[in-house]
């Protein structure tokens, strides 16, 4: 693809002769001043209907924001004496943070001929009440899930400080085997099934040989793996 002079553009211009019209592109050309910021739209109806209801909240679950407030106290619709009877000081630090931004973005009121009274001030609030409701249950929701989430990587983070390794996300289950143990034989070796305790036929014939018996030969005792006789082998000396 071709470089695009950007000057050349700029002073590429179209003449229409036959509208007597001259077309040029002025995408490209620098701009000598900033263009004006747009001012941002303030609703300060549904500002005063926010500032009744967290004035009338107990105890206050949020503050009003300090942009509210501001701008409240800037069109003379709530007067400083409400804020030092009614805000509290989570109110008047959001009105004191607001102060220190500076420069303030432009804003504009929407049109209005006369201040809501008292009464018209209550019909503000309850026409707003459940978007008030809703907004707060929502914020409370995501505040609580991204603690869960802070307390969760908290405790990773020191599962891994501890063991050295980081935590793995799904955690096999071992399960622990005993290790092999020779049998033992702590009662009386007649009281052992020799079929189910092949064993005891041997140390039986070891220990404990008959007595007032010439042991001329040598006897060998064991089981069948196919069947439950004993079969006996001698081998005369």
């Amino acid at each position: 693809m071709e470089n695009i002079n950007k000057s050349s553009l700029a002073s590429a211009s179209l003449v229409d002769s036959k509208h007597d019209l001259k077309i040029q592109d002025f995408a490209y050309l620098p701009s000598s001043t900033p263009l004006p910021a747009v001012p941002e739209v303030f609703d300060q109806y549904e500002g005063l209907a926010e500032v009744e209801y967290r004035w009338t909240r107990s105890p206050q679950m949020y503050p009003v924001p300090g942009k509210t407030l501001g701008r409240l106290l800037e069109l003379g619709w709530i007067t400083q004496e409400d804020v030092v009877t009614h805000a509290s000081l989570v109110d008047l630090e959001e009105l004191r943070k607001y102060k220190a931004r500076l420069p303030m973005y432009p804003w504009k009121a929407l049109r209005w001929t006369t201040i809501p009274n008292t009464e018209e001030r209550k019909r503000l609030m309850l026409t707003r009440l459940l978007y008030f409701q809703q907004r707060d249950t929502t914020r409370a929701n995501a505040e609580m899930k991204a603690a869960s989430n802070v307390n969760k990587r908290r405790a990773e983070e020191h599962h891994e400080g501890r063991s050295g390794t980081k935590a793995k996300k799904k955690r096999n289950i071992l399960v622990a085997t005993q290790p092999f143990q020779a049998k033992q034989y702590p009662a009386p070796l007649h009281a052992y099934d020799p079929k189910i305790y092949p064993e005891v036929v041997f140390l039986s014939a070891s220990s404990n040989p008959p007595s007032g018996r010439l042991v001329r030969q040598s006897t060998v005792t064991y089981i069948s793996p196919c069947h439950d006789n004993e079969v006996e082998k001698e081998n005369n000396n």
